[in-house]
């Protein structure tokens, strides 16, 4: 499910990549959420060109409203969400159906994820996305760490999807952790521990409105953190964890009062972590920035940087846990073993309906 607008450059080698994967039985719809560049003559010519590609035109509602649209008019089973101008790997789909076929008589397992590089504008690689992974009931630790990383990397029950209400079309930004979050109070989740999603950064890049995602963010996990049963150190940790995002993300845009807040929404919620932590994100930007500049002035056009698509996507997964990061995981386990007991079957029957019992409905639909 692609939601398109105004992604004209991207869209035919985003599109190509999902047509191109190895498990053949798929559908790929995309949503033109009222684009105004030529996003909509050239989704015409991929469907004509792709037998599995449909395209729904849309007024311009926002991507959330595009999700949902594309999730209603999906026949499959699996949904999967792949934002226009990322890249899927030709097995993404192939193992993420195998890995949830594992689980075909287990209701509580709904979806399932992979790892994802961050690429350039050409699709070059600029470096790995985090090598952490998880399985299992999240919910908890999804408050404080973002296991999914981006709205490209989930493949999930269709029926589970809906049944937590599709995606907040009164969202702009964050509303996929908004959806993960939603998703995971309630389901398991596996994962496929491969690069399989290449995550593209450039200037028009949604996750570059650095005030909108911190703003969206606050809202997003301070809504959750604050819900009845949330434990205390938990609801602690997660808005110490957004505000920590958020504090950055405003001292980039330049937005000195709210960056100010955020530090010391940090500061109240985690005042033992926030000085060490503040250090860190200070020495990590200043060694991005000297790193970025030495790598222009060493390769100013990335000509030795890799392709997505040559890298084995296995490559560079393993990398080894701090003593302070394990902590924090098994403690965050603690939270999550926790909520699994208050909140895994609340959500009642329409996320539990039984599964056809043919291979077929365990796929993605290739009928158009």
């Amino acid at each position: 499910m692609v939601p398109v607008f105004n992604a004209d450059p991207f869209l035919t080698a985003t599109i190509k990549s999902a047509c191109d994967q190895t498990y053949r039985n798929i559908e790929v719809i995309a949503v033109d959420d009222g684009s105004s560049d030529d996003s909509a003559s050239t989704l015409a010519l991929l469907a004509s060109t792709y037998p599995q590609v449909r395209w729904i035109p849309s007024q311009h509602f926002g991507v959330s409203s595009a999700r949902n649209i594309g999730m209603n008019a999906a026949k499959g089973d699996y949904v999967a969400f792949l934002d226009a101008d990322d890249l899927w790997h030709p097995t993404k789909i192939e193992k993420q159906v195998a890995a949830m076929a594992k689980h075909r008589n287990q209701p509580d397992w709904a979806a399932c994820y992979s790892l994802f590089r961050i690429i350039d504008r050409s699709g070059k690689v600029l470096k790995n996305g985090p090598t952490r992974y998880s399985r299992g009931y999240l919910y908890g630790s999804h408050l404080v760490i973002n296991h999914i990383g981006n709205g490209s990397n989930l493949l999930v029950r269709r029926d589970a999807a809906l049944a937590v209400g599709g995606f907040d079309t009164a969202l702009s930004h964050c509303e996929d952790r908004d959806f993960h979050l939603r998703l995971l109070k309630h389901f398991r989740i596996d994962v496929v521990p491969e690069f399989l999603t290449g995550y593209r950064r450039h200037s028009d890049c949604a996750t570059l409105h650095h005030s909108e995602m911190a703003r969206s963010l606050i809202l997003v996990i301070g809504t959750s953190a604050n819900e009845p049963g949330i434990p205390p150190g938990l609801r602690r940790a997660a808005l110490a964890a957004a505000h920590n995002y958020a504090w950055l993300k405003f001292l980039k845009d330049g937005a000195i009062k709210e960056c100010l807040a955020s530090l010391s929404s940090f500061l109240r919620s985690d005042p033992r972590g926030a000085g060490q932590e503040i250090v860190y994100r200070l020495k990590n930007r200043f060694k991005a920035v000297r790193d970025r500049f030495g790598a222009k002035a060493l390769d100013p056009k990335g000509e030795t940087a890799p392709e997505f698509f040559d890298l084995d996507p296995c490559d560079g997964v393993l990398a080894e846990e701090t003593v302070k990061n394990t902590r924090k995981f098994e403690r965050l386990q603690d939270f999550d073993a926790q909520l699994e007991r208050l909140f895994a079957h609340e959500i009642g029957e329409p996320a539990q309906a039984s599964r056809v019992d043919t291979e077929q409905k365990y796929a993605l639909q290739g009928r158009n």
